[in-house]
């Protein structure tokens, strides 16, 4: 992995750290319990079933983030992460294709519902065509 982009990475968690949930406010035991602990950054990487996607899910697993395994075929999605899974990793695949507006929303809502916020983006995803393929045939 390229130094300067895990050192991003690094940066980015770092000033996460320092985010504080506020406490109180009629929270079940559970939310009380997250909160005592600190919030568990959240991290999209699109495009991550393979790849350079692939090893920036592991780096952010490896800081301790709850990582989103965005793939445009949730198979392969459902495939990379079950490898980062068995590394301890907390590593959930979804679904995203970044050319259908539909997909977005559903996964924005999703990420709302669950997570409440999403502290870090990653656009990793993009026409990327094996060497036996012609530009055409890879979309």
């Amino acid at each position: 992995m390229d130094c300067v982009l895990a050192w991003e990475i690094h940066e980015a968690y770092e000033a996460l750290k320092g985010i504080h949930v506020r406490e109180g406010q009629g929270k079940s035991e559970e939310e009380e319990q997250v909160a005592a602990r600190g919030p568990v950054p959240v991290a999209l990487v699109t495009g991550a079933n393979r790849g350079i996607g692939v090893e920036v899910c592991r780096q952010l697993g490896k800081l301790g983030f709850t990582v989103l395994l965005g793939s445009r075929d949730l198979g392969k999605g459902q495939r990379a992460a079950q490898e980062l899974v068995k590394e301890g990793l907390n590593i959930s695949p979804r679904e995203l294709d970044i050319t259908n507006q539909q997909s977005i929303d559903d996964l924005r809502n999703s990420v709302e519902s669950e997570f409440r916020v999403l502290h870090v983006l990653i656009n990793n995803a993009g026409i990327l065509y094996d060497t036996w393929q012609s530009a055409m045939e890879a979309i």
